[in-house]
């Protein structure tokens, strides 16, 4: 999730210039605050009408269902965590950088600025990449913060207001940082940081690894079991609190980094699908919002006695596939049919 909040940042960074803050607000308001309140309310009791549905419970049973769901909403719902949280987080960049944001609503676009004495025979000047002190800071600051935060809030402990995980929290301040910090520094986004700052990062996660695999090996020589490690793991004063929270970041960083390269270098992955001459990464936030009730009642239109002479793999792939087909059919479906009546801006 790290990467969705370095991603963030950085386009966040890109609208500000373009819009005043109340435009910006107004933007925020309609695309993060909107969507998280109505999924945080309605979504789970549409989860559990289709199982009240699948159940032959009637109109009335379904209904009752919803509404007690309703009822007893306490907070943002399934994965509109991540929406609630980059919501807040927008809202301090708001409040707190208000010269970061264009002075009137109709500033010139990026793209037709150049800097100053620039000409097509003007070299490209030299990518910038973070520097090597400012990442490891950085990762060393939100895994010291995570460790800590993991005494008093473990594994199994939820925020329930935003039903976060108080542990991971360092790791989204940072990454939505950085991306602000590589956008208004002019840093390449598909490889932000040097070959020299991947290979220290890389042997200080290889020498954790180490240590850890030894540690293993003496939990689990003296009896121990590898629930024991992982529960440890979850928080404390204790080896493997501390290797997790460490590994957790320099590892995150490491495949951040060759997702962010990957994804931008491959033809594949860098292309734009279109359907109808429609975009279709145009409906990945109505899909990310779909997916769950999709999954409910995908599961639900099964009889378990028919997955029981088929692997779990088999059953996950069925299932996945056809969850996700229809999480993108509905949510472009949704998001067009929205747009065609006049309501956009939300998905």
């Amino acid at each position: 999730m790290a990467q969705f909040f370095l991603l963030s940042g950085y386009y966040t960074s890109i609208a500000a210039r373009k819009r005043t803050r109340t435009a910006f607000a107004v933007e925020k308001f309609k695309r993060l605050a909107v969507p998280t309140l109505v999924y945080s309310l309605c979504a789970k009791g549409v989860c559990w009408s289709i199982v009240a549905w699948r159940k032959h419970a009637g109109w009335e049973g379904v209904k009752t269902v919803f509404w007690e769901n309703v009822r007893n909403t306490r907070g943002a719902g399934g994965p509109t965590w991540f929406t609630a949280v980059l919501l807040i987080f927008d809202a301090v960049y708001t409040m707190g950088w208000p010269e970061q944001f264009a002075p009137s609503p109709t500033p010139k676009p990026l793209k037709d600025k150049k800097p100053n004495g620039w000409s097509p025979s003007t070299p490209i000047p030299r990518r910038q990449t973070l520097k090597t002190s400012h990442v490891i800071i950085g990762l060393t600051l939100a895994s010291a913060s995570s460790f800590l935060i993991r005494l008093r809030y473990p594994f199994g402990h939820v925020f329930v207001p935003l039903n976060l995980m108080l542990g991971y929290l360092p790791q989204y301040v940072l990454y939505y940082s950085a991306g602000i910090w590589i956008q208004r520094r002019g840093v390449a986004l598909d490889q932000p940081a040097s070959a020299r700052s991947l290979k220290i990062i890389g042997v200080a996660a290889f020498a954790l690894g180490a240590v850890g695999v030894v540690k293993t090996r003496e939990v689990l020589s003296q009896g121990g079991s590898i629930d024991d490690i992982v529960k440890l793991s979850g928080g404390g004063l204790n080896i493997f609190a501390f290797l997790y929270a460490t590994l957790n970041e320099t590892v995150g960083f490491l495949l951040g980094s060759l997702a962010l390269y990957t994804f931008h270098h491959s033809s594949i992955l860098s292309s734009r699908w279109t359907v109808w001459s429609r975009d279709v990464a145009s409906g990945s936030y109505a899909a990310f919002l779909l997916h769950m009730p999709m999954l409910i009642e995908t599961l639900t239109a099964f009889n378990e006695e028919a997955w029981k002479d088929n692997s779990p793999v088999v059953k996950t792939l069925v299932v996945g596939g056809l969850t996700a087909a229809k999480s993108w059919t509905l949510g472009l479906g949704m998001k067009w049919g929205l747009e065609w009546c006049g309501v956009k801006g939300y998905l």
